[in-house]
């Protein structure tokens, strides 16, 4: 992926984390009686972003293609599950704390 690719695909990603951040506490609101703040929701898709864009920068693309190789997996494909995987983490974190 080149540079240009990247950065777009990096905005791309905001709308996805917001969205995957505030879908698992919505869906934990709903099972538990959690209060939902601004910040805390902010802190939770930052963290959850910064991930994902580290993960995004650091990895090259031939060498994804290689790992997904047989799985049918493409990888943006892959970088959408991971991230609801990110959020979900986060998310779980920050309601343990």
């Amino acid at each position: 992926m080149n540079t240009k690719f990247k950065l777009f695909f990096s905005l791309i990603l905001i709308p996805q984390r917001i969205f995957g951040v505030w879908l698992f506490y919505f869906i934990s609101s709903s099972l538990f009686s959690t209060e939902l703040s601004a910040k805390t929701v902010l802190f939770v898709v930052l963290q959850s972003l910064g991930v994902q864009l580290i993960t995004l920068f650091a990895t090259k693309t031939e060498k994804m293609q290689e790992i997904l190789k047989g799985t049918d997996v493409s990888v943006p494909v892959w970088f959408i599950l991971s991230g609801f995987f990110a959020d979900l983490l986060f998310v779980t974190i920050d309601l343990l704390i």
